[in-house]
């Protein structure tokens, strides 16, 4: 135990020496700076990609689909709210599973009517 202590004592005194010389204290400082700076936009990406080599993960591909809502506040849209409600009708998710939710908050143009038409279909629901 006692030659472990002076071993240590030997090597913490000879980094001292010679690492810590007067005035090598900030380029030390620096230079540890600089490699954490460099190991977080480099290193960090290596370290994974090598890695992935080392031990490949294998995944099975989830299919489930959860149930999305798309909720939309429209107010004077009479422009583009067809084109919009469209776009989301024809996305390549399952119907059962989308809900469209329209609020229209005193809308003073055609807004109200043309979501009359689309809540007629039963795809989007007005509030």
């Amino acid at each position: 135990m006692r030659r472990l202590v002076w071993i240590l004592l030997i090597m913490f005194q000879t980094v001292k020496t010679v690492l810590l010389r007067p005035g090598r204290a900030m380029k030390w400082v620096f230079w540890i700076a600089v490699a954490t700076i460099a190991y977080s936009y480099v290193g960090y990406a290596v370290w994974l990609w090598l890695r992935s080599l080392w031990s490949p993960r294998r995944y099975a591909a989830d299919t489930a689909e959860p149930a999305v809502s798309a909720v939309m506040v429209v107010r004077n849209e009479e422009a583009v709210l067809v084109r919009k409600l469209e776009n989301l009708l024809t996305l390549d998710y399952p119907p059962e599973k989308l809900d469209v939710v329209v609020v229209s908050d005193g809308s003073s143009d055609g807004t109200a009517s043309i979501l009359k038409d689309f809540g007629a279909r039963g795809r989007v629901r007005r509030d």
